[in-house]
């Protein structure tokens, strides 16, 4: 990814929420002099819930353990695989997109429960909601900032 400017921030993996049709996401965020993109990078596993029969939730953990490492390799390949392609190329995508730094106020930093914030994209071509680790608190703010939050 050629995103070598001395203002850009990344933000390596944020995910979405699956929702009743639409499968929980996994996506990079590269904020830039022209605006915030939001760069897919492939599926997330969604929240894990438990069962009151304990054999059942120990059979459902050995899949979904499974499951995560495929999961897992699959993003690390994507990530390695976006590092050599031109940003546009990578917007271009499916289920990517870019909020112009244009779009004021078009993101907005919220907190929630744990250990995540929310990242709420509120653009005339796109909404969402992206959940991202405290650990990247400032560089959201900073982000939030850009669109003059």
């Amino acid at each position: 990814m050629n995103a070598t400017s001395t203002s850009t921030i990344v933000v390596p993996r944020t995910k979405t929420r699956p929702g009743l049709i639409a499968s929980a996401k996994t996506f990079r965020l590269v904020c830039d002099d022209q605006g915030l993109h939001v760069i897919h990078l492939g599926r997330a596993m969604g929240p894990k819930v438990k069962s009151r029969d304990p054999i059942a939730d120990k059979l459902a953990g050995v899949m979904i353990s499974k499951m995560e490492r495929k999961l897992e390799e699959s993003l690390a390949e994507a990530e390695r695989e976006i590092e050599y392609l031109p940003l546009a190329e990578l917007v271009a995508r499916k289920h990517s997109f870019t909020v112009p730094l244009t779009e004021r106020g078009a993101v907005e930093v919220r907190s929630c429960a744990g250990a995540d914030l929310v990242l709420v994209i509120r653009a005339p071509q796109k909404k969402a909601k992206l959940l991202v680790h405290s650990h990247y608190r400032d560089e959201l703010e900073a982000i939030e900032r850009r669109f003059g939050g």
